[in-house]
C-alpha cells in the first residue's frame, strides 16, 4: 500500500462555516432557534430552514392579504 503523496487539505473548522442568523428570527411553527440558511425565494427573500420540523421559511416576506 502506497502513501498518497498528495494528501487533502485539512477539513476546516465548522465554526467559520457557520453564518450568523439574526437572534429574533424564530421558526413559525415549532419556535425554535436551531436554522439554517436555504438560499433565497423568487422574490429575493433569506430563506430558513429548522432543523428540528425541517420547515422552509422566509421571515421578512410580508404576508399577502387573502
Amino acid at each position: 500500500m502506497e502513501i498518497a503523496k498528495n494528501p487533502l487539505p485539512p477539513r476546516k473548522e465548522r465554526s467559520s462555516l457557520m453564518t450568523i442568523i439574526p437572534s429574533n428570527v424564530v421558526c413559525p411553527r415549532c419556535f425554535s432557534k436551531v436554522l439554517h440558511r436555504f438560499g433565497k425565494d423568487k422574490d429575493g427573500f433569506q430563506r430558513y430552514q429548522c432543523q428540528r420540523c425541517k420547515r422552509q421559511f422566509a421571515p421578512d416576506k410580508p404576508c399577502s392579504p387573502r
